[in-house]
């Protein structure tokens, strides 16, 4: 037969470290059980939140009991005859048995000047009350039994008998669970109290941080349902264009109506392209003299694409559109929220479930820096794949003396493509396409 093992001898330093380790293993049992029973009351506040999300709080509430359970049970362990554990047990057992640590030396040593000076009979409190000590010891033997029990049999093993109907005494409610946490608390407090005049609150930073995560999920939860509504309502509306012989223009007519736009803005307007830019003028030259090139080719396309809808009374061709109904158009580019304004829009100017965009367009001359040549790609990438404002095609335009060139951009298989356009013109010569 084992004989029971001696119990280490700890120093004081040795047995504050032990001490404060136990207090860590509360504090966390205090910390999960808040948030776990905020959790859980949320979920029953709005249940939509656990049916939505059912594997990520099904698997929350395991790993919390888990937790709290295996924690619990390193508090309360019952020593064995062959090993040594920090518990909340361990320390009233050397606190109750090690009076070198008690001495008056000892005692001042550990409390600070000013606590002192603060309370002269500190040396009569701050001795062992081993009647206490003795009474803590016996209830938290009593209140242990059930949980180390589930712990043996269930969380740190998989007991076979227990798996085979075998039955045994378990905490049966969470309500138990809470009763041990702040017996764990009160007992702690109470003889740290008397070792070195400190305590600890029950109450915990980030202990309602889980309020926030709520708050976050139903606002995300309103956001989506918003967004799913709205690509509902734009499908039902395709659908019913479709339906009642409103068609849509297809990717092949729009591009030769592109193209024929283009030709008809370099044989009308090439003009345009030959005014020089007023170099030192107080307003921005260039984008004056862009804008200019963007209304006559907004008319062209006017002219050469509202005839391929079915109504196209309904649909309008737009220069600088800043809104979207009554709202600013905010689109996320590079993960920056941006403030847009498109140069050419093609639309129904309409807002909300009743919205119908179908082409946006940007147009830059071709000695502008790349840098804003991209951003313009972005923006049309972005304002296509936004479901708020879900343009079904984008169109890039580069002005250039010799030459009009375009990217139309296109959704196919979820994804966005692209495809070139370009008319070559030059002064006093017929224009070619390529």
């Amino acid at each position: 037969m084992l004989q029971p093992k001696k119990r280490r001898e700890l120093s004081e330093a040795e047995f504050q470290r032990v001490f404060r380790e136990v207090r860590a293993d509360i504090n966390a049992v205090q910390l999960h059980d808040k948030v776990f029973d905020g959790v859980m009351e949320n979920l029953t506040r709005y249940p939509r939140l656990g049916s939505n999300f059912p594997a990520f709080f099904g698997a929350f509430y395991a790993a919390m009991h888990t937790d709290l359970i295996i924690r619990l049970g390193r508090i309360y362990d019952p020593e064995g005859s062959r090993r040594e554990s920090c518990t909340l047990a361990r320390c009233l057992h050397v606190l109750r048995d090690s009076p070198q640590f008690f001495t008056d030396a000892a005692i001042t040593a550990r409390l600070s000047e000013a606590y002192r000076q603060a309370n002269p009979n500190y040396l009569s409190f701050h001795c062992p009350n081993l009647r206490q000590i003795d009474k803590d010891l016996d209830r938290i033997g009593k209140s242990r039994e059930k949980l180390i029990n589930l712990r043996h049999k269930l969380y740190a093993h998989k007991d076979l008998e227990t798996v085979l109907g075998k039955r045994h005494e378990f905490l049966s409610s969470h309500d138990e669970i809470k009763e041990l946490i702040a017996l764990a608390h009160e007992i702690w407090n109470r003889h740290s109290l008397i070792w070195d005049a400190s305590t600890y609150s029950d109450k915990t930073i980030g202990e309602d941080d889980y309020k926030w995560l709520f708050s976050y999920l139903r606002h995300g939860m309103k956001t989506k349902s918003v967004i799913e509504n709205r690509q509902f309502e734009r499908l039902r509306k395709r659908i019913e264009i479709v339906k009642h012989g409103t068609n849509m223009p297809e990717r092949d007519a729009l591009q030769k109506a592109v193209l024929r736009s283009i030709e008809l803005l370099a044989r009308n307007d090439g003009v345009l392209f030959e005014m020089p830019i007023e170099k030192d003028a107080y307003y921005d030259a260039r984008k004056l003299h862009e804008v200019c090139i963007n209304h006559k080719l907004a008319e062209h396309l006017g002219t050469e694409i509202l005839p391929l809808f079915a109504n196209s009374r309904e649909i309008f061709v737009d220069i600088e559109f800043n809104r979207e109904g009554v709202d600013f158009k905010d689109v996320i580019i590079a993960g920056q929220i941006e403030r847009v304004r498109p140069d050419i829009i093609i639309h129904n100017r309409r807002s909300h479930a009743e919205k119908f965009n179908f082409l946006v367009v940007e147009c830059k001359k071709s000695d502008t820096v790349a840098g804003e040549i991209t951003y313009d790609r972005e923006k049309i990438t972005a304002l296509m794949t936004d479901p708020r404002y879900d343009y079904h095609f984008g169109l890039q335009v580069i002005y250039d003396a010799c030459a009009i060139k375009g990217t139309l951009f296109y959704k196919q298989d979820s994804l966005i493509r692209t495809s070139a356009i370009q008319y070559r013109h030059a002064a006093g010569t017929k224009a070619t396409r390529v």
